[in-house]
């Protein structure tokens, strides 16, 4: 006597199929579920930079050359930093707090971010070096208008005086007293 598997298994196996089928005709440009598209050709770890600016070939080559040779030296950085972080987070939360211990951490750790800035503004400073300088005027545009800089916004136009400088919520204006 078969069992209810048995009996079943040529219906779930034309379902599955017919499901897998329905799937490839629907997208068959369309990657499988769970792969990434591949990266695209100006795709370089660790730079940022808008859609609207097209690298060639050679720019392409140099900013990864750049940045594939400076990424051990960043990974070391973070790690010592993170290191130190991580030693001064348990200092602060055992039973005796040990202050020489606590500061040359605070120090190592603040060592490691401040050369691990300088390493970055150095590969940011050599890569817009690799880019024309219209390249590096589209990207400043880019960056423009990202991001504003001080004095931009509402807190800074007509009527500025209102904002306390401590980000505190503004209040009412008090009423006039009459003498």
């Amino acid at each position: 006597m078969p069992s209810i598997i048995s009996r079943r298994f040529p219906c779930w196996l034309a379902a599955a199929l017919l499901a897998v089928s329905l799937q490839a005709s629907a997208a068959p440009d369309a990657p499988p579920p769970g792969f990434a598209p591949p990266p695209s050709p100006a795709f370089i770890p660790g730079l940022r930079l808008p859609p609207g600016i097209e690298l060639s070939e050679a720019q392409q080559d140099q900013l990864f050359d750049l940045h594939h040779a400076q990424a051990p030296r960043l990974r070391q950085l973070q790690r010592e930093a993170d290191a130190a972080l991580r030693e001064l987070r348990a200092l602060g939360e055992a039973e005796s707090f040990d202050a020489t211990r606590a500061r040359a951490a605070a120090e190592r750790h603040g060592r490691a971010l401040a050369a691990l800035l300088l390493a970055r503004t150095e590969l940011d400073a050599r890569s817009r070096a690799v880019l024309s300088p219209a390249q590096r005027q589209a990207l400043e545009a880019e960056r423009t208008e990202a991001r504003p800089g001080p004095g931009a916004g509402p807190a800074h136009g007509a009527g500025a005086d209102n904002h306390p400088p401590d980000g505190a919520p503004r209040r009412a204006p008090a009423p006039e007293r009459r003498p």
